[in-house]
């Protein structure tokens, strides 16, 4: 069962599949994740004016956007910041991207990987917003 995530004002740029965090110095704000963040959801992957070929990022949400975020059991876009594996347990890289989790330290889960993939790539994860102490949620393909 899913359950909507809080409705957030953009802090900030933020692109497109990306993991979003509170903004702890304002009610209702929310930032793009920066790393080993805590998780409130993934930014929606449609882009704030179409996107133009050859011009890289998308940017998602800009200062003062309302924010459309897939909540915990959603099933959306991801943007990989490095190389992932179907069923691995994902958290937040500095630029909001999904990264598999090692098996130590304290990390806050994200999602769950769907598919595997590479940095860069763009590809589907289940929100699965969950705290993680010291080698539990480690990843599933270790």
């Amino acid at each position: 069962m899913t359950h909507s995530p809080p409705q957030l004002i953009a802090r900030g740029d933020i692109n497109v599949s990306r993991f979003v965090m509170m903004d702890s110095t304002v009610d209702h704000g929310g930032l793009q994740a920066t790393t080993n963040a805590k998780i409130i959801g993934i930014l929606h992957d449609g882009g704030r004016v179409p996107p133009i070929p050859g011009t890289g990022t998308v940017l998602g949400a800009a200062l003062g956007d309302s924010l459309r975020l897939y909540g915990n059991g959603d099933i959306c876009l991801l943007t990989y910041g490095g190389t992932i594996k179907a069923g691995d347990y994902l958290n937040s890289d500095t630029n909001g991207k999904g990264t598999a989790i090692a098996s130590t330290g304290v990390k806050h889960i994200g999602a769950i990987a769907l598919q595997g993939g590479v940095s860069g790539d763009i590809k589907l994860v289940q929100v699965t917003i969950m705290p993680s102490a010291d080698g539990v949620g480690a990843n599933a393909n270790s």
